[in-house]
């Protein structure tokens, strides 16, 4: 989504320490920074939980939430959290502004989780916020408790757009994560994949699909031209070059970007982020034309390797639509990473404001699916036109 410039005032870390028994949740400062980062790479905590992503957000018009929750001084619990505005009305977002990595509480200790959530409602609420959008880390071990505690709070929990809760879900219409567990050695986890996997891969070397870590500079372009060409296939809307460019000009380390090449013609991309022990693999794609040659899983292949030779202990496959619903589920458990449950949660503050900020969104997104690829004939209506397409790309 388009940044708009920051949409509340900057967040007052001297605020109140709030208290829980012996648990004390704060705003995060400076001076913690380095055990905050280094409890989040511990504990294999996602990329935009970090503390330098509170500079990131704040640089891309967000307004970032970061407290800790604290027993004796040590760290048991985190929550990140972002408010920007959404139309008309400000929004509660975990961590990135698109909700597409993890946030919400975070912790070791389940006795965190209600003084964390106790705070960042009072703080979204005391900024404005109208709403409250969360995707809890279901790599914690105290996720069920998390995804409890928001239930029980009246908090609307959701998969892949259905309503779903904790201990009432369909595995085969809910949205997954994969995660794979690293080997001090590439070999070893390369006959751990699926011979498919393997034979895919091998196809595509056969054929002259080459994979090469690119400048960042050099990525954005070739990336967003595949985009289109597959979103429009999808029928979704234009996709919006903002979150890439804000990733390419914010994100100063850990960021990798690959691209794919057949006979000296870009056919597929894939971009990571490294965090702490951690690498996330961001969105993969290739072209609808080479799709045979196996690209997608050459360019995984490469990003999996390169993460084992820097000695991470993690590869994060990312979001993957439920297995009723697209293909991507089987294909990415033949990887053989572990496999969690994903569930989003969502609580409406301010309900006059949320209702006329969704019923614009519904106009947006439908003036976006019918006008948006045909930019060339707005583009010629000068500012107008494009004050229109950035509009429905929001």
């Amino acid at each position: 989504m388009p940044s708009e410039g920051p949409v509340c005032p900057a967040i007052n870390t001297n605020e109140t320490t709030r208290s829980s028994g012996n648990i004390n949740v704060r705003p995060v400062e400076e001076a913690d920074r380095e055990k905050w980062d280094a409890f989040c790479a511990e504990h294999h905590a996602a990329y935009g939980s970090f503390y330098r992503w509170q500079a990131i957000l704040e640089k891309t018009g967000r307004i970032p939430v970061f407290l800790l929750a604290e027993r004796h001084d040590e760290i048991v619990g985190i929550f990140t959290i972002c408010i920007f505005r959404v139309v008309s009305a400000r929004r509660a977002v975990s961590t990135w502004g698109d909700g597409q990595t993890y946030g919400g509480p975070f912790v070791t200790d389940p006795e965190a989780i209600e003084p964390l959530l106790d705070e960042a409602e009072k703080t979204v609420a005391r900024r404005g916020a109208a709403s409250i959008l969360t995707l809890p880390d279901p790599c914690q071990e105290h996720f069920t408790k998390v995804c409890e505690a928001y239930e029980a709070r009246g908090y609307r929990g959701t998969t892949a757009g259905q309503p779903a809760g904790i201990h009432q879900m369909d595995d085969e219409q809910t949205e997954h994560i994969f995660r794979i567990p690293l080997p001090d050695d590439f070999e070893t986890l390369w006959k751990r994949f699926d011979r498919d996997v393997r034979n895919r891969a091998r196809k595509a070397e056969k054929n002259n699909v080459e994979v090469e870590e690119v400048d960042p500079d050099d990525f954005w372009k070739p990336y967003h031209d595949i985009q289109i060409q597959v979103w429009r296939r999808l029928g979704n809307k234009y996709p919006s070059s903002q979150r890439l460019i804000e990733i390419v000009q914010y994100v100063d380390e850990g960021l990798h970007t690959y691209l794919a090449r057949f006979d000296d013609k870009i056919v597929g991309a894939l971009y990571a982020i490294d965090a702490g022990r951690v690498r996330f693999l961001k969105g993969a794609i290739s072209h609808d034309d080479y799709a045979s040659l196996g690209v997608n899983n050459v360019t995984y292949t490469r990003a999996i390797k390169d993460a084992v030779k820097l000695g991470l202990e993690q590869c994060d496959m990312g979001l993957t639509p439920p297995p009723a619903q697209s293909g991507h589920h089987r294909w990415k458990k033949l990887y053989r990473g572990e496999i969690y449950p994903l569930l989003n949660y969502k609580r409406i503050l301010r309900p006059a404001a949320s209702a006329i900020d969704s019923a614009i969104a519904r106009v947006q997104d439908r003036a976006a699916r019918k006008f948006s690829y045909g930019h060339p004939a707005l583009d010629a209506l000068g500012p107008i036109g494009r004050a229109f397409l950035n509009w429905t790309r929001r």
